[in-house]
Formats: C-alpha cells, structure tokens, sequence
C-alpha cells in the first residue's frame, strides 16, 4: 500500500501540519499532493492549493505582527504587574508621583493600540 500526504489547517484557512498515511486518516485531514516542497497551501471552500508568493508574504507579516503583539503584551503586562505597589493605599509615594504613575500605567495600557498603528512605537519611559 502507498502513502499519501495528509494536511489540516486552521481556521484561517493555512496549513498547519501535514503528514504521510497509508490510508484516510479521516475527518479534517485533506490529501494534497506527495511532492510539496517549498509551498504553503491555502484551504478555500474545501479546495486545497499551493500558497501565491504574496499570500505566503502576508501570511509571514501575519505571523510576525502576531509575534511583536503578543511580546509587547507580555512586556506590557510584566510593567503594570510590577508597578502595582505604587497605586496601593500603603505606597510611600506622594499623591503627586502617583499620579505620575498613574499616567505611566495608563500608557503602558494604552501601548498595543499605539504599537498596532505605529511598529516603531517604544514603551512609555517608567517615572523617576
């Protein structure tokens, strides 16, 4: 018996794993030809096909937009964690540096919107 190969995708519609079966590996698996090197295939209305080199480029910019985002979000998250003290009632600051915080920590929220519409954007500078 012969292999064939076997891909799934994900909701979006590309590829995400692709395998050799000697039979129907069953629901959610589509053949697709055996020789597919250096293509990324696309699932359109239950039709399989090869990837255009600009889907395959938008499909990478995707990839590394989701990327920086999800980072920043970590790094974004990690900042307003460790700034949580200076908004507590018991914080030795002064009601004026806490309102510098406060402002700091409103950036620091505000940052993946101003990253998603500027990939250049730094995070906010934390107050002295």
């Amino acid at each position: 018996m012969s292999e064939s190969r076997y891909m799934t995708f994900t909701e979006e519609g590309i590829q995400a794993s692709s395998s050799l079966f000697e039979s129907d590996p069953g629901e959610g698996w589509y053949k697709v030809p055996l020789e597919i090197e250096g293509k990324l295939y696309k699932l359109v209305d239950g039709k399989v096909s090869p990837m255009t080199v600009k889907q395959n480029k938008d499909y990478v910019a995707k990839l590394q937009y989701d990327a920086t985002m999800a980072y920043a979000r970590f790094e974004r998250d990690k900042k307003l964690s460790e700034s949580d003290w200076t908004q507590l009632a018991s914080s030795p600051l002064s009601d004026a540096k806490k309102a510098e915080w406060e402002i700091y920590r409103q950036a620091l929220r505000d940052y993946l919107s101003v990253l998603g519409n500027d990939p250049e954007a730094q995070f906010p500078a934390e107050p002295q």
